[in-house]
């Protein structure tokens, strides 16, 4: 979550390549590796992490295409 605030302060100084490129190199490696690593513990737990995941991923992506 500490990337998505620099996302959101970046937004209105930075244009869209550029987010894309920041979320790419700071964000998309975290959640890859989450995945990959949670992905065994789905069948435990419920998809309880991997919809935080995808919380984050949707945030972000609301942030780079400055969306509501």
């Amino acid at each position: 979550s500490k990337v998505l605030t620099v996302l959101r302060r970046l937004k209105p100084l930075c244009p869209q390549p550029v987010l894309i490129t920041i979320y790419k190199s700071l964000l998309l490696p975290h959640v890859d590796y989450c995945n990959a690593v949670w992905c065994g513990t789905n069948c435990l737990i419920g998809n309880s992490l991997t919809d935080k995941l995808q919380k984050l991923q949707n945030i972000a992506a609301r942030i780079i295409v400055r969306a509501n």
